[in-house]
């Protein structure tokens, strides 16, 4: 692998209001991890960092590192920080490594070829994995690992185990069922099969139910004839009662009135 080589100063002042000062005069603030030495904090100039990602896209990258002039370091980077809003670099980190150890890192996949199945049949490319971690010596890092797709039509996919590498390098430490890419039905076809399939089966339809013909006048005369018969037997009960207080004072007193039949 080819290494890249940055300098770097040792960093005087820190923390936050520190850092900040330290991004408005063009520098990022970084460490050191690992190795002999306790971490490091340095600063590197903005201007040759932005150059060096510019041809490495990626991070894990095996760097010399030069430190105030000093004897370069062998580093490996290790994680690069962004502002979320505009995406400038605010810090970065390395990690000290022997060049006698192996050592665990991610490496990116590499598309070759364009599948058969997206070219001839429509179908769409998709992406389950676009890494891989693996063990080997810092030497060895790899910048990237090929997966040859020409072939792949739809329902195909490629496994973590199916991966060509140097194997007497590299050891991949990704289960090899892991899929990492598949060629699939497009999204369009797949909803119309599912629609078809739904429409296959009519539902059943509830509604509420509709009285049957004649039921509803019925109903309405019943009710009429209930009504009727109630306001008749209330007409009739204070017929009565009219009767029953008036009749019988009158009938008592036209007695009382009448003479006595002569002998």
């Amino acid at each position: 692998m080819k290494t890249e080589s940055i300098s770097a100063r040792i960093r005087v002042k820190n923390g936050k209001g520190a850092a900040r000062q330290m991004r408005r005069a063009g520098q990022i603030p970084a460490v050191v991890y690992g190795g002999a030495n306790v971490p490091a904090n340095i600063q590197l100039d903005e201007r040759e960092f932005v150059r060096f990602l510019r041809i490495h896209t990626g991070e894990q990258v095996l760097v010399d590192l030069t430190i105030d002039a000093g004897a370069a370091r062998k580093v490996l980077l290790k994680e690069i920080q962004r502002h979320p809003v505009t995406g400038t670099v605010i810090h970065v980190d390395f990690n000290a490594i022997a060049l006698d150890k192996k050592i665990r890192i991610t490496v990116p996949l590499k598309d070759v070829g364009e599948p058969e199945g997206v070219l001839k049949q429509g179908g769409i490319l998709e992406h389950m994995a676009r890494s891989v971690r693996i063990e080997c010596l810092p030497m060895d890092i790899p910048e990237h690992i090929e997966v040859n797709i020409a072939e792949l039509k739809i329902g195909d996919h490629v496994l973590a185990g199916q991966l060509v590498y140097d194997k007497a390098k590299y050891r991949l430490l990704e289960d090899p069922k892991l899929a990492l890419i598949a060629v699939v039905a497009p999204a369009a076809e797949e909803a119309a099969a599912a629609e078809a399939e739904a429409g296959a089966v009519e539902p059943e339809v509830i509604t509420a139910k509709q009285p049957k013909e004649g039921e509803e006048a019925v109903a309405g005369s019943e009710k009429g004839d209930k009504k009727g018969a109630a306001a008749t037997d209330k007409k009739g009960a204070a017929t009565d009662k009219k009767g029953e207080k008036g009749a019988a004072p009158a009938a008592d007193k036209k007695a009382e009135k009448a003479p006595a039949a002569k002998k």
